[in-house]
């Protein structure tokens, strides 16, 4: 009798420690998965954020080569004339520059550097300090040649800083030492200050 109690208490605490054995495996197990499904969680994270570091990062450098490339086109048209204050004296003297090289004479030539004009309003010829606005430089030349016109056109365009475009071209009176041509270079410009000033007057020459 005394025997099979001791084998019953010993049986019962072999099977209590498997019990407990067993429960802790389990624990274990789902322990494990559960801490394996949040570090793939974690990661599966990580990686969306690593991602959308990674675009983020990709567009920054996107901007910033935009913004170095407007930056130089802006200095290039700065360079060019296109934006700040306009030197309509340095226009004419080039015409005059580019016309003597071409070995014609100044009693030939007369010009004329007209107000500025505002672009895109309902009255063009209303002058303005503020917005994209164009420059109307008229020229006059007797005696010359249509070779004549060509070639101080291509000088004057190699040599002027500024933009502009050959508004009109007219030639007429035909004999034989030459025509006359009537010719509009019209520049264009966006002042950089919007502090309003008096319009100046036409500059003319002859």
């Amino acid at each position: 009798m005394n025997n099979f109690k001791t084998i019953t208490r010993l049986a019962r605490r072999s099977l209590i420690t498997l019990v407990l054995s067993i429960l802790c495996s389990v624990g274990l197990f789902y322990g494990t998965v559960f801490f394996k499904d949040r570090m793939a969680a974690q990661f599966k994270q990580a990686q969306q954020l690593e991602g959308t570091q990674r675009a983020r990062l990709a567009q920054m450098e996107i901007d910033l080569e935009n913004l170095q490339t407007e930056t130089g086109r802006f200095s290039q048209l700065r360079q060019q004339g296109l934006l700040g204050d306009p030197d309509r004296t340095a226009w004419v003297e080039q015409l005059l520059a580019s016309y003597q090289t071409l070995g014609l004479s100044l009693r030939d030539l007369a010009y004329t550097v007209h107000p500025p004009q505002a672009l895109g309003v309902a009255d063009p010829a209303a002058p303005s300090t503020q917005g994209a606005r164009s420059f109307d430089l008229d020229f006059t030349i007797s005696n010359a040649h249509e070779e004549d016109l060509l070639a101080l056109l291509n000088h004057f365009r190699s040599h002027v800083n500024g933009l502009y475009r050959v508004q009109a071209c007219h030639l007429s009176a035909p004999k034989e030492t030459g025509l006359t041509a009537h010719c509009t270079l019209r520049f264009f410009n966006i002042p950089e200050s919007l502090s309003k000033s008096t319009p100046p007057t036409p500059a003319t020459g002859a």
